[in-house]
């Protein structure tokens, strides 16, 4: 494309898309308005709950904060409940799953992210439901549940919070923070006064904001003929294929290339992708070429045992590191 042409396609989306997103932006902020000012209904608990949400469409790594967010309220001997909606999942009803039977739930049924976090965690108490307000209530009349943790709950006005997290993934470019279609603001930036704490999962503060920046690790595990292996590095020479379907695939592949992982071939997939017969053949295909696979905590829960014990799959697991002193001494206000 000349850039004379460029120039013009760039105007031309600017009249069309930033009228759209300013009429985004007066639907939004009425919305708020009718909730800060209780004009609509906002269901209340009596257990304390805990937000992690986001502005933006695309990863943040929420679901990677809401494991470390619970583990830190297991370490305190607090008994968390994690509300999810599972997104993409065949079954629409409202499934509660008790930690000692979380096992028996797929994908399919729950949704790739709620299946992430039950592996994880080797089993949590968790409701799976699209009406969040109805999760709560039902979470209100459980016994020995000491937190709620609300998943992508940052939206969710119709649900008081104790504790309002909003995650930022600032590797974008700057242009980008504006309101949809014209950019990728689910809400503007002014709507993050509302929340309690800010934390930047990804890249640096280029907007200023006064958010502090979580740092994260990675491990890698080896799964070869029905055996798992915790590894530091990769054989040399190893040749892998490079496979996701999640909401931030060019941080995956960034992260590979940090890692220095020889990657021959990439597939991705649209975000919460099911692995389908037809799916896991053409990786199959692009196998032959390869030594191996490399993917996501997030896609591995999907595939099903026959693929991986008959393929060698390594699995990039992220870790975010919750240091704090905010967020521990706000959950110890409400222990």
């Amino acid at each position: 494309m000349n850039l004379k042409l460029h120039k013009k396609v760039k105007m031309i989306k600017k009249l069309i898309l930033v009228p759209i997103s300013l009429f985004f932006e007066c639907i939004v902020g009425f919305r708020n308005y009718l909730y800060t000012k209780k004009i609509l209904n906002i269901t209340k608990s009596n257990i304390p709950i805990i937000s992690v949400g986001n502005i933006e469409v695309g990863g943040t790594g929420k679901t990677p904060f809401v494991i470390s967010i619970c583990k830190l309220l297991l370490d305190r001997q607090l008994n968390p409940l994690v509300i999810t909606r599972g997104y993409n999942r065949k079954n629409k009803k409202s499934v509660y799953i008790n930690k000692n039977s979380y096992q028996k739930f797929s994908a399919n049924e729950i949704g790739d992210e709620p299946v992430h976090i039950l592996a994880k965690l080797n089993g949590i108490d968790m409701i799976v439901d699209h009406n969040k307000s109805r999760a709560v209530l039902y979470a209100n009349q459980l016994k020995n549940v000491d937190f709620i943790v609300l998943d992508d709950g940052f939206q969710s006005r119709y649900i008081n919070k104790t504790i309002d997290i909003v995650l930022l993934n600032m590797k974008r470019p700057k242009k980008m923070y504006q309101l949809l279609p014209a950019g990728i603001l689910r809400e503007p930036i002014k709507s993050l006064k509302r929340s309690h704490l800010q934390y930047i999962i990804k890249g640096k503060d280029k907007l200023n904001l006064g958010a502090k920046k979580l740092n994260s690790n990675y491990t890698i595990y080896k799964y070869m003929n029905s055996k798992k292996e915790k590894i530091s590095v990769l054989e040399d020479n190893c040749r892998l294929l490079s496979c996701c379907g999640i909401g931030d695939p060019l941080s995956f592949h960034e992260t590979l290339k940090n890692l220095n992982i020889n990657i021959a071939e990439t597939l991705v997939f649209q975000n919460h992708v099911h692995y389908t017969k037809k799916r896991l053949i053409l990786i199959n295909e692009k196998l032959i070429n390869c030594d191996g696979l490399i993917t996501t905590y997030k896609d591995f829960v999907k595939f099903d045992k026959n693929f991986i014990n008959n393929n060698l799959i390594y699995v990039v697991d992220i870790n975010i590191v919750i240091d704090d002193k905010k967020l521990i001494d706000l959950i110890k206000t409400h222990e």
